[in-house]
């Protein structure tokens, strides 16, 4: 619970986001991946579902009194591996301030759990959060991935950020796959298909133009290089950049520093 009067928010997750509110609002205004939605009522007991990579952003004054609300995020291809019925090609819409008995039940009775004093039964807790999730998908509305097998511009969007974020650490299919929301085979060729190259080259490629960046723009040491965009020795990178770049990282660096001079 919180006694803040008003706030913005601005924020985009790679899991889904599930919560139940406890809010009365003055006044507000929310925008999911630019559709808006006007507030200015209680939120009390109604629910909101964001799926992975959507954008939500917004202001909200509220009402004198108490607030909260409670939240979960889980993985995208929960309901894959729970179910077993695959939804490849498919992507949830997002749900704004939505009413369901069934997952309200279940998500006031997970709010019983967190709000125990005493501890709670830790089992008993990953049920409900897991019964929440899979009771979400059948009131769901899904948007097809385009018949040519290509990745959605949402999905590429969500790959891109993802990435960005984390050269400096191992990248697995298996991460990729599931901020897209897919299997990882039919994630692989969906993103051959959209950008020309394998998952493996596409990072390879991020990291090395991260690493021509900083070999230009820096006097960071080359092995801090290497482990800024993700290489665990320093001689893998010198390798992986020769390859792509047809010199050693040493080499481009002195080269760019002589043309810097000369254009001076």
């Amino acid at each position: 619970m919180h006694q803040q009067r008003a706030f913005e928010y601005d924020w985009r997750g790679t899991s889904h986001y599930l919560a139940i509110h406890d809010i009365d609002l003055l006044d507000g205004e929310t925008l999911v991946d630019g559709a808006r939605n006007s507030q200015g009522d209680t939120l009390r007991d109604r629910m909101t579902f964001a799926p992975s990579g959507c954008r939500v952003r917004g202001w909200s004054a509220l009402a004198p009194g108490e607030h909260g609300y409670l939240a979960l995020f889980f993985p995208p291809d929960i309901a894959e591996a729970e179910r077993e019925r695959p939804l490849l090609g498919l992507e949830p819409a997002p749900l704004i301030y939505f009413e369901d008995p069934s997952i309200n039940w279940t998500l006031r009775r997970l709010q019983q759990f967190a709000d125990c004093n005493d501890g709670y039964d830790v089992l008993a807790a990953e049920t409900l959060c897991l019964a929440a999730a899979l009771q979400l998908y059948p009131i769901m509305q899904f948007a097809v991935t385009a018949p040519t097998g290509r990745l959605t511009l949402n999905q590429q969007r969500r790959i891109d950020d993802y990435v960005a974020a984390s050269l400096k650490q191992p990248i697995s299919l298996t991460d990729l796959a599931m901020i897209s929301g897919m299997s990882r085979f039919h994630f692989a060729r969906s993103f051959r298909r959209t950008y020309g190259q394998p998952p493996h080259q596409y990072v390879l490629r991020r990291r090395i133009a991260l690493a021509v960046t900083m070999l230009t723009r820096s006097n960071t040491p080359i092995a801090e290089i290497a482990q800024n965009v993700g290489f665990s020795a320093p001689a893998r990178f010198s390798t992986a950049f020769r390859r792509t770049i047809g010199c050693s990282p040493r080499v481009f660096r002195e080269r760019a520093g002589w043309r810097a001079i000369e254009a001076a």
